[in-house]
């Protein structure tokens, strides 16, 4: 299965530190505060920056393994859950060439 969402933010001086807080206000909402959140660098082709946000996987508490030993299947035992992709709309994707955003 398969959703999304998207969102914009248009505004002068809008920085990662932005998106960060927007990303993990959403990721600890939806998960709950006791989930850990990670932003980790990544590549998305009409962004730049871009960054993956994962959570703690709830079904190991984090540590890739389930109660008997065996690796947790759901986290493929790293115990983080991927759960978005973001990243800064490239300003030469967004028709701005030479334009100041």
């Amino acid at each position: 299965m398969f959703h999304q969402c998207e969102g914009l933010a248009i505004d002068e001086d809008l920085t990662l530190g932005d998106l960060q807080g927007v990303l993990l206000s959403f990721a600890r909402a939806m998960f709950g505060p006791d989930r850990q959140v990670r932003l980790r660098p990544h590549f998305f082709p009409f962004t730049e920056p871009s960054i993956e946000c994962d959570v703690s996987c709830f079904q190991c508490g984090g540590s890739g393994l389930l109660p008997d030993g065996s690796r947790d299947p759901l986290c493929k035992g790293e115990g983080w859950l991927e759960i978005l992709g973001a990243g800064m709309v490239d300003r030469t994707c967004s028709g701005c060439r030479g334009q100041r955003l």
